[in-house]
């Protein structure tokens, strides 16, 4: 009986030993998954962070990306000056002053280095960073109105002061070498006569105008003194408002001369002749970065909506014509040239790039005495892109390309939104400065 109880006691531990021993297999198995549990997060909120801090460095290069191609496209417009400039500069300066060129080439070699090194620097990120994240680069995440240059930790830092510095110095010495009288007679001294006899010089009325940026818009004020105003694109939105344009058709022409490097002017019909001779003053100002000639496409509103202001609108244009006989361009001529639009492909080239101002007189009585027959109209705005779709295949040969619309409604194209003939139409107008002018019938 002893060996019984004796027997059963000691089965009775082992069972107890094998429960506690299987419960804390269990405990321990349980806590080894809550430690995998815990490192799986771990990691997924380590690459959460990562993720974020490969789209915040994005972000952040995109923007530095857009400021370089921003402060490269100065760096070309200072390079164009300087190299139009600095045959004249040698020429007529003395050894003193030629040592200091010397010294500001060295500075536009390291300005170009250092332009160099930080666009390889940006595609090479650009690259990489596009396989990861490529929708970054949408939805404008970039805006150029909140580039900032003056950060430190910013790749391009200093990139656009130093701009500004060169830009001042070959300013300076080359305004003081050209009020010098040439010192000898040089190869050159030819050359350099005929490039100085085409260099425009602005009369002090044309100053106001030619200091526009583009996107901004220019018009007259009302009253007994009226007077040329240039405005921003708030104020000058604002003020067309007043005069009775329609929001659309600010906003449209806006967009237009913003993306096609132009200025916004507006006037009643039978006042357009001011506001066109300031509109040439400020295409005036661009055309001394060569000795090219001026040509000029006059982009004609041909549609239904334009039957009270198109007898008003030819004879200004009319009288702007006669008046460019006056416009002092420094041995330049100017040719224009004449394209209608109204309804889609019903545009025309009326008449191609001319000297002869005959011509162009005469196409302008024509299409006046066949406007009521040929009128051409689009249901929504008129087709003003299409009509400068056909402008951009004009016979155009100078440098110095612009061209106005004249119009009293929106664009068909931005009404509709039609986005890819747009960024297409600007893309063939690249190299053609647009000029929009809102005409309406008022006093």
């Amino acid at each position: 009986m002893v060996q019984f109880l004796s027997n059963f006691i000691i089965k009775v531990l082992l069972v107890g030993l094998f429960v506690v021993a299987g419960c804390q297999t269990e405990k321990q198995s349980d806590l080894g998954m809550v430690d995998k549990y815990n490192d799986l997060v771990e990691d997924y909120n380590s690459l959460l962070k990562r993720k974020k801090n490969i789209l915040d460095a994005t972000y952040k290069s995109s923007k530095e990306f857009i400021g370089f191609m921003k402060a490269t496209k100065s760096m070309n417009n200072v390079l164009s000056v300087f190299s139009g400039n600095v045959v004249k500069y040698i020429e007529f300066s003395d050894k003193a002053k030629k040592q200091k060129y010397s010294a500001l080439k060295a500075q536009f070699e390291l300005g170009v280095e250092r332009i160099s090194d930080v666009e390889l620097m940006l595609i090479n990120q650009f690259d990489e960073i596009y396989l990861i994240a490529p929708e970054i680069f949408k939805n404008g995440q970039a805006p150029l109105d909140k580039l900032n240059f003056k950060s430190g930790n910013s790749q391009l830092y200093g990139v656009e002061a130093q701009h500004r510095v060169l830009m001042d110095i070959v300013i300076k010495h080359y305004n003081e070498a050209s009020h010098k009288s040439v010192p000898y007679v040089t190869p050159t001294e030819k050359t350099n006569k005929a490039v100085a006899q085409k260099r425009i010089v602005l009369e002090d009325s044309e100053k106001v105008a030619a200091g526009a940026r583009d996107g901004e818009g220019m018009y007259f004020s009302k009253g007994p003194h009226s007077r040329l105003v240039v405005a921003s694109e708030k104020d000058f939105a604002t003020q067309a408002a007043k005069f009775g344009f329609r929001p659309d058709m600010i906003r449209d022409s806006q967009k237009m001369a913003t993306s096609m490097r132009g200025v916004v002017g507006m006037a009643c019909t039978g006042k357009l002749v001011p506001v066109l001779n300031n509109l040439v003053s400020h295409m005036k100002s661009k055309a001394n970065q060569n000795t090219d000639d001026l040509e000029l496409a006059l982009v004609i509103d041909y549609s239904g909506s334009m039957d009270n202001n198109i007898k008003s609108v030819l004879d200004q244009l009319g009288d702007f014509v006669k008046s460019l006989n006056n416009v002092k361009i420094a041995n330049r001529d100017i040719k224009v040239g004449i394209v209608t639009f109204g309804q889609r492909h019903q545009e025309l080239i009326e008449l191609a790039l001319t000297s002869d101002k005959t011509k162009v007189q005469a196409t302008l009585t024509k299409l006046l005495s066949e406007f009521y027959s040929k009128k051409h109209s689009e249901p929504v705005g008129e087709a003003s892109y299409y009509g400068l779709a056909k402008t951009a295949g004009m016979n155009w040969q100078s440098k110095n390309r612009q061209a106005i619309v004249i119009t009293d409604e929106p664009s068909y194209s931005l009404q509709v939104r039609d986005t890819d003939y747009v960024n297409y139409v600007t893309k063939k107008m690249s190299d053609i400065d647009v000029y929009p002018l809102m005409v309406r019938l008022c006093n």
